[in-house]
């Protein structure tokens, strides 16, 4: 027939006290003495820009510069520079209240196509 469920206190406290006992020692594991320094991501190869132009190589790391720095949008407002959006004019843009001009595009896709093609 049916035998009601009967807990076991020792048994659970005991569980209880290896669970507590784990949480314990995984908060406060010890870092060997030895160790000075740890890496947490490999250091990557550093980018060939050997086949860009001058003005490209110049124009990637200033944006790279720009969005590794303390304030990441300084990278974005450089890309934005020949398209004549800055700081100062960029809720006009939010709002959509101010246009850019097809010419600036057109000049920018240029550079960086004679950028690629070494020119």
């Amino acid at each position: 027939g049916f035998v009601p469920f009967q807990e076991d206190k020792k048994v659970r406290q005991a569980l209880q006290h290896h669970e507590y006992k784990t949480h314990y020692d995984i908060q406060n594991a010890l870092v060997p003495e030895g160790m000075t320094t740890v890496d947490y991501q490999p250091v990557m190869a550093q980018p060939d820009l050997s086949q860009l132009s001058p003005f490209l190589q110049q124009y990637i790391l200033a944006v790279a510069g720009g969005i590794q720095s303390s304030d990441p949008t300084n990278g974005i407002f450089v890309m934005l520079k020949d398209l004549n959006i800055n700081r100062s004019n960029v809720d006009a843009y939010r709002e959509g209240t101010m246009k850019v001009n097809i010419n600036d595009i057109i000049d920018l896709q240029k550079k960086i196509e004679n950028g690629l093609a070494g020119r």
